[in-house]
């Protein structure tokens, strides 16, 4: 089965009410390639990551897995988001429960 969600089209800013309770009631794992992206692209983030929280409250507190596929940026983009809007990262951090670091180049 295919679920489009249109929030995690490039220029949608806001998750859609009506895909949130789509992939709520489904129960199934939620793989976000790119999920740097759910953080503010700027030098001065002026919100918490609002996707990143959403996942948090309404998927990983309700049992759905997660997996976000990211570059090292998404690091960097926790820590900025602690340091300048104040977001609690290590709540964040404390959902995941494993880590991954993928090889630069994969072998043949």
């Amino acid at each position: 089965m295919l679920l489009g969600l249109s929030w995690l089209q490039p220029n949608r800013s806001r998750i859609a009410n009506a895909d949130k309770g789509r992939v709520e009631a489904l129960r199934l794992t939620l793989v976000v390639d790119e999920a740097h992206f759910a953080f503010q692209r700027v030098k001065q983030m002026t919100v918490a990551p609002e996707i990143i929280d959403w996942i948090d409250t309404a998927l990983v507190n309700q049992g759905v897995g997660v997996a976000l596929v990211t570059t090292p940026q998404f690091l960097e983009r926790i820590a900025q988001a602690s340091v300048q809007v104040g977001w609690n990262d290590g709540q964040f951090k404390r959902r995941v429960s494993k880590w991954e670091r993928l090889p630069k180049r994969i072998q043949r």
